[in-house]
């Protein structure tokens, strides 16, 4: 990606920051579908440091787009950045009224400390309201609509397997 794509991208998003705040006190930013263009004129190149999608990662995230896959790579092979791409290319169907029209993301890590790592990345990278729940917001406690006002508040979510369980 080049660097005034980057700075294009920057400037856009500056753009659609909004004074409001979500139920955590958050800026909400304004993410219209013309983010979803400018997102993928950026094709297969995602700013993680400025790397490109390798070809094995390109195969996966191809085959991902067509049906539900496990990916099953080392540490540091890229599951992320694949992922992160497929969230990306998916972003339109989360746009709209929530369940009526809109679908959700879920994004899983094991723990708190990979969810939290992985959450502040995607908040760079990725467009759309993002949160992360964890165990100090005391999901344990939250009511049917508690969940429903957070589902339809936000697109894409970073919780534990756990938290996805109670959820559900």
């Amino acid at each position: 990606m080049s660097d005034s794509m980057i700075s294009k991208s920057n400037e856009t998003l500056s753009k659609q920051v909004s004074d409001e705040t979500d139920d955590f006190g958050l800026p909400l930013r304004k993410k219209p579908r013309t983010m979803v263009k400018l997102m993928d004129d950026q094709v297969d190149v995602i700013r993680m440091g400025q790397y490109k999608l390798r070809d094995y990662q390109k195969y996966l995230f191809n085959e991902a787009k067509k049906e539900n896959i496990i990916i099953c790579l080392p540490t540091g092979s890229g599951k992320t950045l694949i992922a992160f791409c497929l969230i990306r290319h998916m972003f339109e169907q989360t746009i709209g009224d929530y369940p009526s029209i809109a679908k959700r993301t879920f994004f899983l890590a094991p723990n708190r400390a990979l969810i939290t790592q992985q959450y502040e990345t995607a908040k760079i990278l990725l467009p759309g309201k993002i949160t992360m729940i964890t165990g100090d917001q005391n999901p344990d406690d939250f009511s049917s609509n508690d969940w429903m006002k957070t589902l339809k508040n936000f697109q894409l979510f970073f919780v534990t397997p756990a938290i996805l369980y109670d959820i559900l």
